[in-house]
């Protein structure tokens, strides 16, 4: 089960999101099961309890009701994108030899946009002829 949420305001910007992930452990019973799903059935939605103020221990206590779930890790969580241009570059080699020529060719500044952060990496003409020389 994945329950999760997202509650947008007005201007479009992320009020709060959240979620949480639940996986059954091999032996789980059919009581268990059970008692699960009835928690998470009756829990309101996971925005609704974050925007009562509830943190994830909160939020696993109540559906976890009736259980005794054991904390054994906290850390952190974001969301950071790992490119980087030479990862930039390691795809533009993978283009091949033909189209980097052709990029090339253009004589134009070439810039390769990251879809998850959109940071914008530029390779002039010389940059690809290095690319080039590494294949």
């Amino acid at each position: 089960r994945r329950p999760r949420g997202v509650l947008v305001n007005p201007d479009l910007s992320i009020r709060c999101a959240g979620g949480y992930m639940i996986q059954l452990l091999p032996g789980a019973t059919d009581q268990e099961i059970t008692t699960l799903e009835q928690n998470i059935a009756k829990a309101p939605s996971v925005t609704r309890l974050l925007q009562q103020g509830m943190g994830p221990k909160e939020i696993m206590d109540l559906v976890l009701q009736g259980f005794d779930p054991q904390v054994l890790d906290e850390y952190d969580v974001c969301y950071r994108c790992d490119c980087s241009r030479e990862r930039v570059e390691r795809a533009l080699i993978s283009l091949g030899r033909k189209e980097l020529e052709e990029i090339r060719q253009e004589g134009k500044t070439f810039p390769v946009e990251c879809q998850f952060c959109d940071a914008v990496y530029s390779f002039t003409p010389e940059d690809i002829g290095k690319l080039l020389e590494k294949i």
